[in-house]
């Protein structure tokens, strides 16, 4: 399955936040989220902050 990790910058309004998609991964189907979320956080890039792990289309994960 695809999914992506999302982040958003901390120092943005946040009335014009917007998010962005800044790694999207081929993951094995049935990866547990907590696995999927806790890789997501290691690499999140420098000034941002992580928000979510998601699946590819935008969904959540099951």
């Amino acid at each position: 399955m695809k999914v992506k990790a999302v982040y958003r910058d901390p120092k943005a309004n946040p009335f014009e936040q917007r998010l962005s998609t800044v790694i999207s991964a081929e993951v094995l189907d049935g990866t547990p989220k907590e696995k999927l979320e806790k890789w997501a956080k290691e690499a999140t890039p420098k000034g941002l902050e992580f928000v979510d792990v998601v699946m590819e289309d935008g969904s959540p994960i099951k």
